[in-house]
């Protein structure tokens, strides 16, 4: 499957999840990420209904160069901390990759810890087999958290994988969603 083809099938299951979970319980925020993460949906952004937040997913552009999962997972803790609304709420960030990120592996070991130590909750998911199974495994929060999965999943399913994680231990109120560049 071609790197455009699973983003835009990644895209479509962020879409089946803000349709089927809605956006009263859960905030949203979305950082594709490349050599740099930008964060292109924050947990600040106020959109008027479920469908504009669902266009402002259909925009984001996949990056072109290898991701940095270390400077991703820095991005992702400023995301969290910036976040003033809903302290109380459960934290949980997901990654999805499908290949090796340019990052060092402890330097994900130590930025993953600082998230764990606020709380955060880190679902990895792994897509075809080009991925670094040290790396994940050294982002979840437990071996419990990590889903692998063949590239030519549909996108219902992912999204149902992606959710039966994050619920996992009954987590239902706040999700960042991560894509990785495919």
């Amino acid at each position: 499957m071609e790197p455009q083809e699973t983003f835009v099938k990644l895209k479509k299951a962020i879409r089946l999840i803000v349709d089927k979970y809605g956006t009263s319980k859960i905030k949203y925020a979305v950082i594709p990420f490349g050599a740099l993460p930008v964060t292109k949906i924050s947990f600040e952004d106020k959109f008027p209904n479920v469908d504009s937040l669902k266009q402002a997913i259909q925009g984001i552009i996949r990056p072109q160069e290898n991701g940095n999962l270390k400077k991703l997972l820095t991005e992702a803790k400023g995301l969290f901390t910036r976040s003033s609304a809903r302290p109380w709420a459960k934290k949980v960030l997901l990654v999805v990759m499908d290949k090796k990120s340019t990052s060092k592996l402890q330097e994900v070991k130590d930025e993953a810890n600082l998230l764990k130590e606020d709380g955060v909750k880190i679902v990895a998911v792994a897509l075809g087999k080009s991925f670094d199974s040290d790396e994940l495994e050294s982002v979840t929060s437990n071996r419990g958290y990590l889903i692998k999965a063949p590239k030519n999943r549909k996108a219902e399913t992912l999204a149902n994988l992606f959710m039966d994680a994050i619920l996992k231990g009954k987590v239902l109120i706040q999700f960042l969603c991560e894509i990785k560049r495919f």
